[in-house]
């Protein structure tokens, strides 16, 4: 099995504006450097930010083997199993955000009826996200999402606007 592992190759105090390029630098990112140490931090800018889109972040049992959920309908409240290490807790709450930005308001058996798409989805978010902030999930999200979309690599191809479209909004958020 083959991968390649989306990694940060260059910071952006390390580039130089091209005049007229239409970019406006953003102020530093808080969840760039070492992100072990910084989990609790990251953690902490994530959820002020579903805070922000009215999403309620808890951390509890989740019922089942789940580390955690989203509700797509009615209260906007995400759960994380509680008693995860930092990054674990980071990680799953990354996915947990991006099923609320691509799923909140569908109905229930649309999840039942398009799951495989779904975690494809919410998981594809989750890697681009910690891949630009520095934190490597590829050992976890390439199987998850292989397994999910069922090795349909046209599928995993399908979902990229939407992916891009969700982790922008989340890195516009946290950055």
């Amino acid at each position: 099995k083959t991968y390649f592992p989306m990694l940060t190759v260059f910071d952006i105090s390390q580039t130089d504006l091209v005049e007229d390029s239409g970019y406006e630098p953003q102020k530093e990112p808080v969840l760039v450097g070492d992100f072990e140490g910084r989990a609790p931090l990251a953690i902490d800018v994530l959820t002020n930010f579903l805070n922000g889109e009215g999403w309620v972040v808890e951390y509890g049992e989740t019922g089942d083997e789940r580390l955690g959920y989203t509700k797509i309908k009615g209260p906007k409240i995400i759960r994380v199993k509680e008693g995860l290490a930092p990054a674990l807790t980071f990680r799953v709450l990354l996915h947990e955000a991006a099923h609320a930005i691509l799923h909140y308001g569908r109905e229930s058996a649309e999840y039942a009826q398009h799951r495989g798409l779904w975690e494809t989805e919410a998981e594809s978010v989750a890697y681009v996200v910690a891949g630009v902030i520095g934190m490597d999930t590829s050992e976890v999200s390439v199987d998850y999402v292989a397994g999910w979309a069922e090795g349909d690599v046209d599928l995993v191809k399908s979902t990229a606007g939407v992916v891009l479209s969700a982790a922008h909004k989340i890195l516009e958020g946290v950055m």
